[in-house]
């Protein structure tokens, strides 16, 4: 994260401490979900309300405040396609400030954020709990996102 610009501090932090898809949630997440609870509702952990602390002094503090979470417009415009999110390269652009912060990538990098939360917060709360608040079912986290089964 020392390494990270503002931009990207925002989009880790939601992959990691929130546990969203990137780029589709991490891109799409705008202030009013927070409050609207539209598509699934979590808790507010303390790392996550860091993260959104800090995306609040950056982007909603100036005078044209962005409606997202993660002021990222030409992210967004190049990864929005009529087919859905496609070619939005964060991930060469992750490996990329990895690289440059002496980091060794490991394998499927925004993936295994969200598989490591999932499984950390099955160690404190019961799957259908957490399937609930990071919006998959318990056989799609025993699958793709437990570490332990």
């Amino acid at each position: 994260m020392a390494k990270a610009d503002n931009r990207w501090k925002v989009i880790i932090g939601l992959c990691r401490y929130a546990g969203l898809r990137n780029p589709s949630e991490t891109l799409s997440l705008k202030w009013s979900h927070i409050e609207g609870r539209e598509i699934r509702e979590c808790p507010i952990f303390p790392d996550v309300l860091k993260i959104l602390e800090y995306a609040y002094e950056l982007y909603l503090s100036r005078d044209n405040p962005s409606e997202y979470v993660c002021d990222a417009d030409s992210y967004r415009a190049a990864a929005q396609t009529a087919e859905g999110w496609k070619n939005s390269n964060l991930r060469t652009q992750f490996l990329k400030l990895l690289k440059k912060a002496g980091v060794e990538p490991w394998p499927r990098v925004f993936h295994s954020m969200r598989a490591s939360l999932q499984t950390e917060f099955e160690e404190k709360f019961p799957r259908h709990v957490v399937c609930s608040w990071l919006g998959n079912t318990e056989e799609v986290a025993k699958a793709h996102y437990v570490a332990c089964h």
